[in-house]
């Protein structure tokens, strides 16, 4: 027999901190969704942030488009002087 058999005591812990895990957990359950939610919030501005940063970039990509056709060069013999420097 173990020393903690003949007291009965690990039980009766065992018990006791199955019972305050439960209280904690239900306590805790609103700051968890609390927690979820404002994470979800910064995952969302995220995406916001890549979305604008994507349109933006479409634009410069557009304008640059523009700009390099008003020379009327072809594109491979841009490249070519453009090898050259």
């Amino acid at each position: 027999m173990r020393s903690w058999q003949k007291y009965k005591v690990r039980p009766k812990i065992a018990v006791a901190a199955a019972r305050v895990l439960r209280e904690q957990h239900t306590q805790l359950e609103p700051l968890l969704v609390i927690a979820r939610e404002r994470q979800a919030a910064y995952a969302l501005a995220k995406v916001h942030r890549a979305r604008t940063a994507a349109a933006d970039a479409h634009r410069l990509a557009a304008a640059a488009q523009d700009e390099f056709g008003r020379f009327e060069v072809c594109e491979q013999r841009a490249a070519e002087v453009l090898g050259l420097l």
